[in-house]
């Protein structure tokens, strides 16, 4: 069984005060809730709790393993609540490469438009008419002109444009 689970458990069942309060407070069963402590138990060697069926009391190592899974649960909590906050608002770095011709005149409008909806993002732009390889180069977006290689990249095609050639000629 996964130690964390484990932890994570035996740190909500003190904290519920009972094996039965936690299941229902951790919306699983009270006999896998019982389970966990029991191989938790049994895998460390001691009971880190004494149990009747009307009240628990914790041993005191119990006591002293119960504030580390509790830190625990605070922590894993907190992991969850940043990673949480990328999907209220996006933000963070994101690095896009694109054609010298495409740069200029269609992504840096559409980057500065997003940045006004979105402030917390922090685009760096890469212009480079190679084909850059996107995971040694670290890029998020790659906007590309011409057919692409075969990928296990997620690719999807947004336009299309038609060549148009213009020329000057020099009168002497």
């Amino acid at each position: 069984m996964n130690r964390l689970r484990q932890m994570s458990i035996f740190a909500h069942i003190v904290e519920a005060g009972s094996v039965s309060a936690a299941a229902d407070k951790l919306n699983i069963s009270k006999s896998v809730v019982s389970q966990h402590l029991k191989l938790l138990e049994k895998e460390l060697g001691m009971i880190l709790m004494k149990r009747t069926t009307r009240r628990q009391i914790l041993t005191d190592v119990g006591e002293r393993f119960y504030l580390k899974c509790k830190e625990l649960n605070i922590l894993a909590n907190s992991a969850w609540d940043i990673a949480s906050e990328y999907q209220l608002e996006p933000q963070g770095r994101f690095r896009i490469t694109a054609p010298n011709a495409l740069m200029d005149s269609l992504v840096v409008p559409v980057i500065a438009d997003l940045m006004k909806t979105y402030p917390k993002l922090k685009p760096e732009l890469i212009c480079d008419d190679q084909h850059l390889d996107l995971i040694a180069h670290d890029i998020d977006i790659a906007i590309r002109i011409g057919s692409s290689h075969d990928s296990n990249i997620k690719q999807k095609r947004i336009g299309e444009f038609r060549d148009v050639l213009c020329g000057v000629s020099e009168k002497t």
